[in-house]
């Protein structure tokens, strides 16, 4: 009897612990989910005050345009009582200084946001997009496209396992996704990124030239960077570094190319590009989006 007593009460012990286990853990996830979406708020709360304020401090300005005394170039600024900030294309010079804002892994819940900033600028980017049929997603597309910005393809999953398992699978990436982006937009794309760049060594299946050369066969061109913002690293980065990082090397390529993402986690990186666009502009940059005309930046060329 008492051994059987002893099994009754270790598994009465049993269910009460189990019971208890499947009590807590969803209180705790949820305890961890409400935290992280607090948190998540709090920072796009921070970004639209500051974005807001941008906007804000633009409306009490005018565009003036201006003449270097010295060149005779004329160009456009716009001015507030405190600060004048330079906003166009000289007239005068045709082949002004071009650099390319580049935005990886999108749409994601920073999508409006980048295309307001953007916006407010008169400036356009081109946005490396994943593949993603929620509704949200669908009308970033849209918004992307029609509001002139580029857009190219990132592959469909961002999965490593999957865009580099085999050659058929890469493909399957990236013309899914093209196609998804022509339906949804009428935009037909040929602009492509290696998710990690071409010279990832997580092509370890694939190795990346059978790649471009799947590429290069069928008409898609791929562009990788050569500035990059330093928003990918582990932990993140302040909006200062990001700026700094930024402005500090376009100076050193003729095209530069800067590399910045997307994400809910990029809340800096939103927060750094008005502040990335008004260097920019002040250093006598032109901000394009890729195009038919722009020199590739490829790491590896075949």
């Amino acid at each position: 009897m008492d051994a059987r007593r002893k099994r009754i009460n270790r598994l009465k012990k049993i269910i009460i612990i189990t019971v208890l286990i499947l009590i807590l853990v969803p209180i705790v996830l949820c305890i961890i989910l409400f935290a992280k979406l607090n948190y998540t708020k709090s920072k796009l709360e921070d970004v639209e005050e500051k974005l807001d304020n941008l906007i804000a401090m633009r409306d009490d300005g005018e565009i003036i345009e201006k003449t270097n005394e010295e060149t005779g170039e004329v160009f456009y600024v716009y001015a507030t009582a405190n600060k004048e900030l330079k906003v166009g294309a000289s007239k005068a010079q045709e082949d002004a200084k071009k650099v390319y804002l580049t935005i990886d892994d999108g749409p994601s819940a920073m999508t409006d946001r980048i295309l307001e900033i953007l916006d407010s600028y008169n400036v356009k980017a081109t946005f490396f997009v994943n593949g993603r049929t929620d509704e949200a997603s669908i009308e970033a597309y849209k918004k992307i496209v029609n509001a002139g910005h580029s857009i190219g393809i990132h592959t469909y999953s961002h999965n490593y396992d999957s865009v580099y398992a085999s050659v058929e699978s890469f493909a399957s990436e990236v013309d899914s996704l093209r196609n998804l982006i022509k339906d949804v937009t009428g935009k037909d794309t040929n602009l492509f990124r290696f998710p990690g760049g071409s010279s990832t060594t997580l092509a370890k299946n694939t190795g990346i030239r059978p790649l471009i050369d799947y590429l290069n066969q069928n008409g898609y061109v791929y562009f990788d960077w050569n500035v990059s913002s330093g928003d990918s690293t582990a932990g993140g980065l302040s909006a200062e570094q990001i700026v700094a990082n930024v402005t500090t090397h376009v100076g050193e390529f003729d095209t530069p190319v800067v590399l910045m993402h997307d994400s809910e986690a990029k809340a800096t990186t939103v927060e750094a590009l008005p502040y990335i666009i008004e260097n920019l502009l002040n250093m006598g940059y032109e901000i394009c989006a890729i195009d038919e005309d722009t020199t590739p930046v490829q790491h590896v060329i075949k």
